[in-house]
């Protein structure tokens, strides 16, 4: 933009330095201040249109940041903020996080190894977490009902133990 600006500011010199004569130069003359008032005309318009996008940015930057991320607030604070805002699978999306987190942080508790952790009780958690869902009178989870165990709720989603077959004779296992 600088660089286009001063060559234009050069070449506007020098042509109204050889304006001062008469004849052929005064028409080029003519044409290139029309063609340079319509560039400056363009560059103005430009600025302003994108001053006025910045501001869009700002609008979008801070309706995204009113979302959920909070990340100071705990999760209960989270909860009522969707309560409020009347966006109820959101507070209950926002419990299974927590519900699927409180059962990570059990695993990483529970001592012994993988076997042994699979056979931890969680229905006291589980209970609460639908205890919790049922007060707010929010959809518990069909699966939910169904926890007793850790290996239970890891049985849920466990990639090891999904496979793709592909085509007639070809399966993957992941």
């Amino acid at each position: 933009m600088k660089k286009i600006l001063t060559l234009s500011l050069c070449c506007f010199t020098v042509l109204t330095a050889s304006a001062s004569s008469d004849g052929p130069d005064e028409t080029v003359l003519q044409i290139l201040s029309i063609i340079f008032l319509v560039f400056g005309v363009l560059n103005i318009i430009l600025f302003f249109k994108i001053w006025g996008m910045t501001n869009d940015v700002k609008k979008i930057k801070d309706s995204l940041a009113q979302t959920d991320t909070f990340s100071g607030d705990s999760v209960e604070s989270k909860v009522r903020l969707q309560l409020m805002n009347g966006d109820r699978e959101a507070a209950r999306r926002l419990i299974l996080a927590q519900f699927a987190s409180a059962m990570d942080k059990i695993f990483e508790k529970a001592n012994g190894d993988f076997e042994s952790k699979m056979t931890v009780d969680i229905s006291d958690a589980v209970q609460g977490f639908k205890a919790r869902l049922q007060l707010l009178d929010l959809a518990v989870p069909e699966q939910m009902n169904e926890l007793k165990t850790l290996g239970d709720y890891y049985k849920i989603y466990n990639p090891q133990t999904i496979s793709f077959k592909i085509g007639e004779n070809w399966t993957i296992d992941l």
